[in-house]
């Protein structure tokens, strides 16, 4: 294994599978790779769609570097890296409302092994 990588979001079942795969990048001696998919589309009469695009990049920037500085201070002899990128959302009601319908799809469309970590068990 090269790395562990991590999605993140910053709810509270994040920060615990943060916290689960940086243990187990450290166990590993590998590098932890923490990634935010983030979706900024937003209705054209908002606002002006470049402002808007440079607004949700930061906010997702600040929030890979809010989880990987919570990874570092959990595991501090960790080499911790991030990127936040961009995520189309195929989402319609149904897909919605089914518990972990992102991570199932993830699953099955992994090319490596993947955990999903709930929240409700902290390591």
């Amino acid at each position: 294994m090269n790395a562990v990588v991590v999605g993140v979001d910053g709810s509270p079942r994040s920060d615990a599978a943060l916290r689960w795969a940086a243990d187990e990048a450290a166990r590993d001696r590998v590098p932890l790779r923490v990634v935010l998919a983030f979706h900024w589309r937003w209705p054209a009469t908002v606002g002006a769609p470049e402002r808007l695009e440079q607004y949700a990049r930061e906010q997702a920037a600040l929030a890979v570097e809010t989880a990987a500085a919570a990874a570092r201070a959990h595991r501090p002899e960790l080499a911790v890296t991030g990127e936040a990128v961009v995520g189309g959302h195929a989402y319609s009601a149904v897909a919605g409302l089914l518990p972990g319908s992102v991570s199932q799809r993830l699953v099955h469309h992994a090319g490596c092994p993947m955990l999903v970590v709930r929240s409700g068990r902290s390591t």
